[in-house]
């Protein structure tokens, strides 16, 4: 009796053994499919961190290209509207030497002819300097008319019409002739240009403002 539960006994341990076997086995390739798959998610993830890092820094460039983009803009609109206001400035203080040396050229005119004109001896180099005076202002206001704008070319030819008729006015005068129609003329549009240059200045200062 005793001997045959010992045979049974080593019958039964082959397959003890082989149970034992199989189990391992099995549980070496739950590691090696569990080494696998954590180092796919980790590719995966260095992946997606690669991903992430990289738009967010192509975010940063386009963000900074925009934001140098739009200060550039700026720092050219503040120089345009300052180069504008400058120009209106100049325009001002040149339109205000229009009348001002319009005023004594035309003065000066009329004292020759009215008071004067009878004394050969009398200086005329007075009434010349003032004419150039004159002529400079109006020169420096047509650099500022813009060609093809139908306010500027009205202005344009104005003051082209004010110094032909001061032109005239000094020959005359010169030339002892009678000078009254020439005299008339001269102060009338003197009034008259005043008017369309003061329109003209506003005009630039609201398209400045724009």
């Amino acid at each position: 009796m005793q001997e045959q539960q010992t045979q049974t006994m080593v019958l039964q341990q082959p397959k003890d053994q082989k149970v034992y076997l199989d189990v391992q086995h099995s549980t070496d390739w739950v590691v090696v499919i569990s080494v696998i798959a954590s180092a796919i998610i980790s590719f995966i993830g260095f992946l997606i961190t690669i991903y992430v890092v990289k738009k967010s820094t192509e975010s940063q460039i386009k963000s900074n290209e925009d934001l140098i983009k739009s200060q550039n803009e700026i720092k050219v609109k503040e120089l345009k509207t300052l180069y504008k206001q400058r120009s209106a400035e100049n325009l001002r203080v040149i339109i205000s030497e229009i009348s001002s040396y319009g005023i004594g050229f035309l003065s000066n005119a009329k004292f020759r002819y009215l008071i004067t004109k009878n004394i050969a001896s009398l200086d005329n180099e007075s009434l010349k300097m003032n004419y150039h005076q004159f002529e400079n202002s109006i020169t420096k206001v047509l650099s500022y008319i813009r060609p093809g704008e139908v306010l500027d070319e009205q202005v344009r030819k104005e003051l082209f019409d004010l110094l032909d008729m001061a032109t005239q006015l000094i020959s005359c005068i010169l030339g002892d002739k009678d000078c009254t129609d020439q005299l008339e003329e001269l102060e009338y549009k003197l009034g008259y240009i005043n008017a369309s240059l003061n329109i003209f200045l506003i005009n630039m200062l609201n398209e400045e403002a724009a």
